[in-house]
């Protein structure tokens, strides 16, 4: 991604890339960081530490729902919950994708403010309980 400083109120500003190919993404991304520097040239005046960081490429991660993987968690969250849902895909990165056969597995539930990595974060010790319950089952069920 691509994180600008200095320029909006949000800490971070990410613009990701997905092409077909790395070097396709790599090329890209060095047209975006020319294209922003080139833009924003003006605001070196202005913020004397305006900085322009590239982190790199970093593949998406996809994970069907139809893996044994998903169908498991989505099992046991919807047994502990008592309720029917789905498995959804969210944007942001994960450290999920450093590892074959893995997915980031939250525990904000539905209709609860998400808190995530904010000033401030919390979680109620009610869902932190329940959490930590399907936590403990899938560990078990994913183990055997």
């Amino acid at each position: 991604g691509v994180k600008v400083n200095k320029l909006t109120t949000k800490e971070k500003q990410q613009l990701s890339l997905f092409d077909t190919t790395k070097n396709e993404k790599q090329q890209r991304l060095d047209k975006t960081l020319d294209s922003i520097k080139e833009k924003y040239n003006f605001f070196k005046k202005k913020f004397d530490t305006l900085e322009i960081n590239s982190f790199g490429i970093q593949e998406p991660l996809y994970v069907s729902k139809d893996s044994y993987l998903v169908k498991t968690l989505v099992e046991i969250y919807n047994k502990k919950t008592n309720s029917n849902k789905e498995a959804i895909a969210i944007g942001g990165g994960t450290y999920a994708r450093a590892f074959k056969n893995f997915i980031s597995y939250g525990m904000t539930m539905p209709g609860d403010l998400d808190m995530c990595h904010q000033v401030d974060e919390f979680v109620e010790i009610d869902k932190l309980i329940l959490s930590s319950k399907i936590y403990a089952e899938a560990i078990y069920e994913l183990s055997k």
